[in-house]
């Protein structure tokens, strides 16, 4: 069993992150809100966000009336765990909103990031190009069979 350091660990990392724009997206906005917790409600997350606003890929985001949009039912986010699993599930709402039309955001960077992020079901996907891989696969198929 090869041994593996913290820098490969930290570049696996990276590199699984770089892949999937949700949860690149997720981090970059989980670490942003961490230090806010506990967020006991809308009112409270909106007077802090005044102060610093939240940034995805350099940009401002603004979250404006989609605050006070927030059922009350999802406070008090009061664990790094429940932050993750809130932000996570808004990556995904606004992503789906953004690509069905319900929701316009003023960034053109904003549309494709929001775009990229959605995770649809495997129909609903777009395949990977067949000439993608190359050599073995984990089905025992190689390109020229």
């Amino acid at each position: 069993m090869v041994d593996r350091n913290i820098g490969d660990m930290a570049e696996l990392e990276r590199l699984v992150i770089e892949q999937y724009p949700a949860a690149r997206i997720t981090l970059e906005v989980s670490r942003q809100l961490v230090r806010l917790l506990p967020i006991s409600s809308a009112e409270n997350l909106r007077r802090n966000l005044e102060k610093s606003p939240l940034e995805v890929d350099g940009e401002t985001i603004d979250l404006g009336r989609a605050i006070e949009a927030l059922p009350e039912e999802i406070f008090p986010i009061d664990s790094v765990g429940t932050l993750v699993e809130k932000v996570s599930a808004a990556v995904q709402i606004v992503g789906v909103a953004v690509r069905e039309g319900h929701l316009k955001l003023g960034s053109e960077h904003f549309v494709r990031l929001a775009q990229d992020a959605v995770v649809m079901a495997t129909a609903g996907r777009p395949g990977i190009p067949a000439g993608h891989f190359t050599g073995p696969s984990l089905f025992g198929y190689t390109r020229g069979e």
